[in-house]
């Protein structure tokens, strides 16, 4: 007689859980990047973007996507069952989400650029100082990761800084974090606002935290409707995929498109104004295409309400 062993969560309180899953983070996290670290030596020398590129690949997959895999196993002993990862959703939403993708990119930026010109009070000055070089580190990075112009580096930065992201951060925050959240609140709305208030918290840019909060609840609210991660993680992709590819055009045409205002662009207003109407009609097509009561799959309902 075949011993069946339960889930490694069985019996354990959601606190508990939440401990193992930190340590999944943290653990995943060393470990994938020393491994990252060490076998990009022998590839690219230490300061090069190429290394960069290999630790940021390796430390996101450790840090994100490994950790929300292994919490899914040892809750139910299937790596893509808590994430939704083994749910599909209508063809339409993921047609909706790609004309969405590119008309949310004028929107971020403008919101971003807003976001920009925040000054604290001269009392939280340490704290703005302290922003402001978070922020020039960041920047320094993803400079360093967009600098060349090449097509083969291009592909390399889709890969990392768009595929591999969307998968990690989507499975964690959106599909592991977000009912988490759930479970801790017991309301949806409330879950999906908090999960994207960390998922903006934690890039620790903070001249860019408006515009990823509304993206992270947008994402959530994707996942809320569809009930199933593919579609977040999609969306996700397409966002970073078109912002990776406009950096890199503008780079190689010698466009610096950092600091300037997109409203003093030509034809900026009338892109603006035409950007937030087919936002606001592609939402609505989504929310009223969710499949939240029409999906005949109680298994899901439960899944999503009860975890």
């Amino acid at each position: 007689m075949k011993l069946e062993i339960p889930p490694f969560f069985n019996g354990k309180n959601l606190f508990v859980q939440c401990i193992f899953l930190l340590l999944f983070i943290l653990g995943g996290a060393s470990i994938f990047s020393a491994f990252g670290a060490l076998t990009g030596l022998a590839f690219f020398s230490a300061d090069s973007a190429g290394f960069l590129r290999w630790t940021q690949f390796w430390g996101s997959l450790g840090g994100f996507f490994a950790p929300a895999l292994l919490f899914s196993y040892c809750y139910n002993k299937q790596c893509f069952s808590y994430n939704f990862g083994n749910q599909t959703a209508p063809h339409n939403f993921f047609f909706i989400i790609t004309i969405l993708s590119i008309f949310i990119i004028p929107a971020v930026s403008l919101l971003g650029y807003w976001n920009g010109l925040m000054e604290l009070p001269e009392a939280l000055e340490g704290i703005e100082r302290w922003m402001q070089e978070m922020e020039e580190k960041n920047g320094a990075i993803i400079e360093q990761l967009m600098g060349d112009s090449r097509i083969s580096i291009f592909f390399a930065n889709l890969i990392v800084m768009a595929l591999v992201p969307a998968l990690g951060e989507e499975f964690l925050f959106r599909g592991t974090i977000q009912p988490i959240c759930k479970r801790i609140f017991k309301n949806d709305h409330t879950a999906i606002w908090i999960t994207a208030f960390i998922f903006s918290a934690i890039h620790l840019q903070f001249y860019g935290f408006i515009p990823r909060l509304l993206l992270g609840a947008y994402l959530g609210y994707l996942l809320y409707w569809s009930r199933s991660i593919w579609v977040p993680v999609c969306a996700h992709f397409l966002h970073n995929g078109i912002t990776t590819a406009v950096v890199f055009i503008s780079n190689r045409k010698g466009i610096n498109i950092d600091d300037s205002n997109p409203m003093d662009m030509p034809g900026s207003l009338p892109i603006m104004i035409i950007s937030f109407i087919i936002i606001t009609i592609g939402i609505y097509f989504l929310w009223k295409n969710r499949v939240l009561e029409k999906k005949n799959s109680s298994e899901i309902d439960h899944c999503y309400s009860n975890h």
